[in-house]
């Protein structure tokens, strides 16, 4: 696994972040799940409108994500996010980051 953020990580800090990223691929897959039964049953979607509907919904479902993560960090822990912490955030809240970049969780 060279090269994984969890590198060198205790086993619980790996199971956190495993936890994390099941949690969020989840609600993302039933979110977009929605999505295709809405076109589906909206009559005869065009192949680009579908593509563009799910890239749409992807892509609003990952940043309203990160932008809760990164502005709940400072309530929760009275600073602004550092550099590792946006990482984390990125990697946790992207539905599609383990899956096309071949990482594992």
């Amino acid at each position: 696994m060279a090269g994984h953020v969890t590198d060198g990580q205790p086993d619980e800090v790996r199971a956190e972040v495993r936890k994390e990223r099941l949690k969020e691929r989840l609600y993302a897959s039933l979110t977009l799940l929605a999505v295709l039964v809405g076109l589906a049953q909206s009559g005869h979607p065009t192949h680009a409108g579908a593509a563009t509907s799910v890239a749409a919904t992807a892509l609003g479902l990952w940043l309203a994500t990160l932008v809760a993560d990164l502005q709940a960090r400072p309530i929760a822990h009275g600073r602004r996010p550092d550099g590792p912490e946006v990482r984390h955030a990125l990697l946790t809240s992207s539905p599609s980051s383990a899956a096309h970049w071949g990482r594992r969780c």
